[in-house]
C-alpha cells in the first residue's frame, strides 16, 4: 500500500460486474471498491451492459448485443472479479454471468446474492434498520407502526425487515403479521398500501418503515395526493440515500452509507484473497441522514453534514455535465459518423468527438478481427463473443495525440493496461449493432463519480457502432457491383469502359498508337472523398471533358468508383508533359463549362502516368492495377493531408470548449495548426458556423453560468476562473451575451431552484 500519500503505479485489475450504474447509489459503491483497490496498486474495471429490464425488451436483439459484454469475462486476464449479482433484475443473464465465473476459476466475491460454490457478503442491514425504526419510536413516540420490505424470503428483504421487528421487540411493541408487507423493492406495493390507509381499509398507523427510498418516496406522494399530510398524519422513512430522497417534498428521512461501505468490504475481501493481510480500507458507514418526513424539524436536518456535502458536490458535478451537453446539441454526430468511408476514417472522426462524454482520462475502441458481416453471405456475422486477436483501432489521450497499437490479444482487454499509469477506474461497454457484435469501448476515469453511463452515453456508442454498419453496408454495395460489373463490360453508372471492358480495347489502343508512330500514355486519375460532397463527382466532370470531344485518340475507363484512366494517343516522351497538358485542358474546359465550381477538387485529384508499350502486351494487366493502386494511395495521402486541418479544427475547438479560461489566442491556435491566421478564421466559421473568438466567448459565458447557478462564489472570483482579466469586461460581455447581469442571472436561477 502506498504510504506518505503519493499515488502507486497500477500492477493489477480487479474486474466488477454490474448491471447499469444508477446514481448516486451505484456510483458509491463503486466508489467504495476503487479507493480501497487504488491503494494497494489495482485499476478497478467495470463491465456493464448499461441495461437492467425484465420482460420482452431483455431478450431483443439489441438487448443481447449490451449484454455480450460479459462474455468478456471468458476472456480478459483479471487478478479477481467482484460481482454485483443481487443488482441483476434479469436471473437468466445474471446466472449465465456466475457461470463463467466458475469456469475461470478466479478470484470472486459476489454481492447480495447467496451462492454456495462463491463467497457472497451482503451489507449489514438489519441492525441499521433497527436504528431508523427506534428513531420513530423514541424520537417522535410512534407506537403503531408499518414495515414494507422487498421480495418475501429474499435475504435483503428479510433482513430489513428482521431489523424493524427487532426495534418493536425492544421497545415491547407487538410484532404480528398485519404491520408487515412485501413487495418487490418498487412502487406498486407502498401506492396500494398507502391507497387502502387513505381509503380507510386500512388502520392509519403512526409511521411506515419502508425498507428502501424508491418505497418511501412513492408512498408520501401517494399519501398526500390522497389529502394525507406526512408526517403530521403519518411519519415515514427510507433506507438508501438516494438523490430523489433528498430532494424530495418533505425530505425522507433515511439511512445512508450502505453501497460505499459494501464496495469498501468487497474490495477488502477480494484484496484478502491475493494474498494482502492487514488490509485498511476507508472508513465510511452507514448513519441516519434527517430529513421532515419522521417529523423532525428542519433546522435538525444536518444540511451541512459531510454525507450532505458528499451528496451535493456529486449533484452540482452531474448538473455541470447535463449543462455542457446543451452546449453540445449542434455536434451532429450521426450524420458526421454515418458518412465515413472506412474504419480510418470514422475513428478519426470519432476522435474529433469524443469531447462530446465528459471527464475521460483515455479512450479506446477495440474491434474483432472479424467484426464485419461475410460479404458472401451477409446473414452471417458474429453474434457472441469476441475474437482472439482483437483489432485496436482508437486510442486518445487527453492533450495527446492519438494512436493505436494495431492487433492485440483479448486476454489483455485494452493496451493500455500495459503502459504506466496510477490507478484508475475504467468502464468497458459493447460496441453492436442490434445483435451483431463489433467490439467494446473502453474509457478511463479519476473516480466514478466523474461518468453519467445514461441515455446520452449510450447514444454516444450506438453512433459509433451506426458508422460501422454503415461501412460494411457500403462494402457490400461495392462488392455485389464489382460482382455485376465484372459480367459487364461497361460501368453503369458512367457509361464509360469498366476495367473489364478497359482490358478488352487496350491492346486495340496500344496497337495503333504504334501503328501512327505515337505513344500510348496511360493517364490515371483518383479522388479520395472529402468532407466537401459535390454535385457531379470532379472525376466524371473530367472524364465528360474528354468524351464531349469526340477524339479518337483517347480511350476512357472507369475501372473503380474513385479512378479514371484515360489513354491517350501523343507525341509526347515525357510521363510530367504529358501530365501538364492534361490539366492545362481539363482546367480550361473546367473555366468555360462548369464556371470554376470544380476548381477546389483539382488539387484534391491524385494524377499519375506510364507509358504502355506493345512488347510488353502480356504484363499490361498488371501495370494497369499498378497505376490504379498508386493512384488510390496518392489520393488517399492528399484526403489526409487535407483532412489535418478539419482535425486541427476540431481539436483546437475541443480545447477552447473544455478548458474556455485559458488564454486563448487566434494567432496561436492558427500557428499550433501550420496554418495561416486568415485561412483558420475562414475554415473556422465554415466548419463550425461561428467564429473562433465567438467560440471562446460563448464558451466562458456558459462556464460563468454554471458557477453562478451551482456557487455561491464572489462574481469577481467567477471573471477570473473564466479566463477575464478585467471584470468589467466579464459583466459587459454577460449582459451582451444573456441580456441579464451576472447578478440578476444568479438571482434568477435561485428563484427557479
Amino acid at each position: 500500500m502506498h504510504k506518505g500519500g503519493y499515488r502507486l503505479e497500477a500492477t493489477g485489475k480487479i474486474a466488477v460486474i454490474m448491471p447499469h450504474i444508477v446514481p448516486p447509489m451505484d456510483n458509491e459503491l463503486l466508489c467504495g471498491i476503487s479507493e480501497a483497490l487504488s491503494g494497494y496498486g489495482y485499476d478497478t474495471v467495470l463491465i456493464t451492459g448499461l441495461l437492467n429490464v425484465l420482460g420482452d425488451s431483455a431478450n431483443d436483439g439489441y438487448s443481447a448485443g449490451l449484454e455480450n459484454i460479459y462474455t468478456l469475462l471468458e476472456y480478459a486476464e483479471f487478478d479477481g472479479v467482484i460481482c454485483a449479482a443481487g443488482r441483476f433484475l434479469h436471473p437468466a443473464l445474471r446466472d449465465k454471468i456466475l457461470d463463467i465465473l466458475r469456469r475461470r476459476d478466479i478470484p470472486c466475491v459476489i454481492l447480495e446474492h447467496s451462492c454456495e460454490d462463491f463467497d457472497c457478503i451482503y451489507p449489514p442491514q438489519r441492525e441499521y434498520i433497527k436504528m431508523i425504526t427506534e428513531h420513530l419510536i423514541n424520537k417522535h413516540g410512534c407506537r403503531k407502526l408499518y414495515c414494507i420490505s422487498g421480495i418475501k424470503g429474499e435475504y435483503s428483504s428479510e433482513e430489513r425487515m428482521s431489523g424493524f421487528c427487532d426495534a418493536l421487540d425492544a421497545a415491547g411493541i407487538s410484532c404480528d403479521g398485519n404491520c408487515l408487507f412485501y413487495g418487490n423493492f418498487w412502487r406498486d406495493e407502498p401506492c396500494r398500501i398507502a391507497d387502502e390507509i387513505a381509503d380507510g381499509k386500512l388502520e392509519k398507523p403512526d409511521g411506515v418503515v419502508c425498507t428502501n427510498d424508491e418505497m418511501a418516496i412513492a408512498f408520501c406522494n401517494r399519501l398526500i395526493e390522497r389529502g394525507l399530510k406526512v408526517p403530521e398524519d403519518v411519519a415515514v422513512t427510507g433506507y438508501d440515500g438516494n438523490f430523489e430522497s433528498f430532494f424530495n417534498d418533505p425530505p425522507i428521512t433515511t439511512v445512508t452509507g450502505h453501497d460505499y461501505q459494501l464496495g469498501s468490504e468487497a474490495a477488502k475481501r477480494m484484496l484478502e484473497k491475493l494474498g494482502h493481510t492487514d488490509v485498511h480500507i476507508p472508513e465510511y458507514g452507514q448513519h441516519l441522514r434527517i430529513g421532515t418526513s419522521c417529523g423532525c424539524d428542519l433546522s435538525l436536518a444536518v444540511r451541512n453534514s459531510d454525507d450532505n456535502k458528499r451528496l451535493m458536490k456529486n449533484v452540482r458535478r452531474n448538473n455541470q455535465m447535463y449543462a455542457e451537453r446543451r452546449y453540445y446539441i449542434t455536434a451532429d454526430m450521426i450524420s458526421k459518423l454515418s458518412g465515413c468511408a472506412d474504419v480510418d476514417e470514422l475513428m478519426m472522426t470519432t476522435s474529433t468527438i469524443a469531447y462530446l462524454l465528459p471527464n475521460w482520462n483515455t479512450l479506446e475502441i477495440c474491434l474483432c478481427r472479424d467484426w464485419s458481416f461475410d460479404l458472401e453471405a451477409p446473414d452471417r456475422f458474429r453474434t457472441e463473443g469476441y475474437s482472439e486477436k482483437m483489432e485496436h483501432r482508437l486510442y486518445l489521450k487527453k492533450c495527446f495525440d492519438t494512436w493505436a497499437t494495431g492487433e492485440f490479444s483479448v486476454s489483455k482487454v485494452l493496451p493500455s493496461f500495459d503502459l504506466p499509469h496510477e490507478p484508475m477506474v475504467y468502464v468497458i461497454s459493447s460496441m453492436h449493432f442490434k445483435h451483431q457484435i463489433f467490439g467494446y469501448i473502453g474509457m478511463s476515469y479519476d473516480s466514478p463519480y466523474d461518468f453519467l453511463l445514461d441515455e446520452y452515453y449510450v447514444n454516444w456508442c450506438d453512433c459509433v457502432s451506426n458508422g460501422l454498419n454503415m461501412i460494411q453496408n457500403s462494402q457490400y454495395k461495392n462488392y455485389v457491383k464489382e460482382h455485376f460489373a465484372s459480367l459487364l463490360t461497361v460501368d453503369t453508372s458512367s457509361g464509360l469502359y469498366n476495367k473489364r471492358g478497359l482490358m478488352e480495347n487496350i491492346t486495340t489502343f496500344i496497337s495503333g498508337c504504334t501503328k501512327n508512330d505515337k505513344k500510348c500514355a496511360a493517364v490515371t486519375m483518383s479522388y479520395e472523398r472529402s468532407k466537401e460532397h459535390y454535385e457531379l463527382s470532379p472525376l466524371l466532370a473530367i472524364a465528360n471533358i474528354f468524351r464531349h470531344s469526340e477524339s479518337r485518340d483517347v480511350l476512357l475507363a472507369r475501372p473503380k468508383d474513385d479512378v479514371i484512366i484515360c489513354l491517350i494517343s501523343t507525341d509526347n516522351t515525357k510521363e510530367q508533359h504529358v501530365i501538364d497538358s492534361m490539366l492545362k485542358v481539363i482546367s480550361h474546359h473546367f473555366s468555360d463549362t462548369y464556371g470554376g465550381a470544380f476548381h477546389t477538387a483539382l488539387d484534391d485529384i491524385a494524377i499519375c502516368c506510364s507509358f504502355l508499350d506493345i512488347r510488353n502486351i502480356g504484363n499490361i494487366e498488371k501495370e494497369v492495377d499498378r497505376l490504379i493502386e498508386k493512384a488510390s494511395d496518392k489520393a488517399k495521402v492528399l484526403a489526409v493531408n487535407s483532412g489535418n486541418c478539419y482535425s486541427q479544427l476540431q481539436n483546437a475547438r475541443r480545447r477552447i470548449l473544455e478548458s474556455p479560461q485559458l488564454d486563448w489566442n487566434v494567432d496561436d491556435i492558427a500557428h499550433e495548426a501550420g496554418i495561416s491566421k486568415s485561412y483558420f478564421q475562414r475554415l473556422y466559421r465554415e466548419t463550425f458556423n461561428t467564429s473562433c473568438m465567438d467560440d471562446i466567448i460563448n464558451a466562458r459565458i456558459e462556464r460563468a453560468k454554471r458557477l453562478l447557478e451551482n456557487t455561491d462564489r464572489q462574481i469577481g472570483d467567477i471573471a477570473e476562473e473564466c479566463g477575464y482579466a478585467s471584470g468589467s469586461h466579464f459583466m459587459r460581455q454577460f449582459r451582451q451575451k444573456t441580456g441579464l447581469t451576472a447578478s440578476e442571472y444568479r438571482k434568477n436561477a435561485q428563484e427557479k431552484q
